[in-house]
């Protein structure tokens, strides 16, 4: 792990597993044009050092290291010099542990370069003492800090144990403690997992997708790995796959965890024509069909308050990842209604009706079984205790009947099936109990080659 001075400003290797948590601080930033750089840091110490020079580039790392060693910290880390980008090794490691560097920093140094603190603001604590100068000032709506719109900055005001936050000419403004409630009025994330009062693991897959909703990169890419530490997951970083893939890797990801739980798929699209812009192959899928996994994180824009159920009494049910798609106990229950009970009495009765009414009770059945379904998921929304529920429609049935037994013990016909989610722009809630049935899949559009 690479550190600057932050009274020499030279950059110093330590080895990373030596780094006690209350030796070194980070910075926080926006990044901005021509930043100064792993490979040109060297260019710049004579006006580090001396302050010669007034660049906001120069000013930034300078003040960053000024409230360091205020508070008797000697190294400081911050991703602008304290990473070489073109060493992909170091950069693969440096994105995958950056959510652990900035929470074992003893600071974290918060610079919003556009926000300037008003006299007599001290006391304030409310989310106006975030507004961005670079606003319309006649604008009647309210624009925060360009901070709170980019992506990795997600990660970087939910890891750290302590943080302070400065202005543009680096007057203190305070902690995010106390700023805790403006902080979550502007990022619509609960003050408890700003505090750290609650851990992030205890938040739900889709409670913490949705916080990502209006946050931008400057790689598409960047929407997915931006995230890795949020959900404390690993995985390879492949700029140019595009946003979409990205995406997909990171819940493909995520389902193979322990952790995973079916809040993942409590998501809606925008629209029914949302899958459009997800570069996948549309061929044989119509307007609102999708899969289990979300194609933007945009798709999770009104999930922020989504609950799962641990209290529940249905076991665990285990989602796979195949070729086609999600493998999961998704096939539905067959039920007997007035027409099939008559049919089955039929055949019973007769030996001549046997040939006759046995074809009608198949097709019967076999008309049922292609239906759409409501299915349940164990997760609802926070102030009722109805389950979320997505519909799957089948669209090739299994010919044989697969006799299954229930937890409780009910012996349930169901057919192999292959779903594919319908409706995708609805997220509902109802109370259908959640039963496990046996395995089946729900297909999932395969990305552009």
């Amino acid at each position: 792990m690479r550190f600057l001075n932050t009274t020499t400003f030279e950059l110093e290797n330590r080895p990373q597993g030596g780094v006690h948590w209350d030796v070194y601080a980070v910075l926080s930033h926006r990044w901005l044009d021509e930043e100064v750089l792993f490979q040109n840091l060297g260019n710049y110490t004579i006006e580090l050092r001396s302050g010669t020079r007034s660049l906001p580039q120069v000013e930034k790392i300078r003040g960053a290291c000024a409230v360091a060693q205020a508070k008797g910290i000697k190294w400081l880390w911050m991703d602008t010099c304290c990473i070489d980008k073109t060493d992909s090794r170091e950069y693969f490691e440096a994105i995958n542990s950056m959510f652990s560097w900035y929470r074992n920093a003893k600071l974290c140094i918060t610079y919003l370069y556009d926000v300037r603190r008003q006299d007599g603001q001290s006391a304030a604590t409310g989310k106006e003492t975030f507004r961005s100068v670079e606003g319309d000032s006649n604008e009647k709506g309210y624009s925060p800090a360009n901070w709170f719109s980019r992506g990795w900055t997600f990660q970087e005001l939910l890891a750290p144990r302590e943080m302070e936050i400065y202005d543009m000419n680096w007057q203190y403004i305070g902690t995010k403690r106390q700023f805790a409630g403006a902080l979550s009025d502007i990022t619509r994330i609960d003050t408890r997992y700003i505090t750290g009062e609650k851990d992030l693991s205890e938040a739900p897959i889709a409670m913490r997708m949705s916080w990502l909703y209006q946050r931008i990169t400057t790689y598409p890419e960047d929407m997915a790995y931006c995230t890795l530490g949020i959900f404390n997951v690993n995985m390879p970083l492949v700029y140019g796959e595009g946003a979409p893939r990205a995406f997909r890797r990171l819940q493909e990801t995520i389902l193979g965890n322990p952790f995973m739980e079916e809040s993942l798929f409590a998501w809606k699209m925008p629209d029914i024509r949302g899958g459009q812009e997800c570069d996948v192959v549309t061929t044989g899928w119509e307007p609102g069909q999708w899969g289990l996994l979300a194609g933007s994180p945009q798709w999770f824009s009104e999930s922020g308050d989504i609950q799962v159920d641990s209290n529940t009494d249905s076991q665990i049910r285990r989602f796979r990842l195949t070729p086609k798609g999600i493998e999961g106990p998704i096939r539905k229950k067959q039920t007997r209604d007035a027409t099939i009970n008559a049919l089955s009495a039929l055949v019973c009765l007769s030996v001549v009706c046997i040939p006759f009414g046995d074809c009608l009770l198949r097709s019967k059945f076999e008309k049922k079984a292609t239906e759409d379904y409501a299915f349940t998921l164990n997760c609802f929304r926070i102030g009722t205790q109805e389950k979320v529920m997505i519909r799957l429609c089948p669209i090739n049935i299994g010919k044989v009947l697969l006799t299954t037994h229930t937890p409780d013990g009910e012996l349930v016909q169901a057919p192999y099936v292959e779903c594919k989610r319908i409706r995708c722009d609805e997220l509902v809630s109802g109370n259908e109990s959640i039963t496990h049935l046996g395995d089946g899949i729900v297909l999932q559009p395969r990305p552009r080659q």
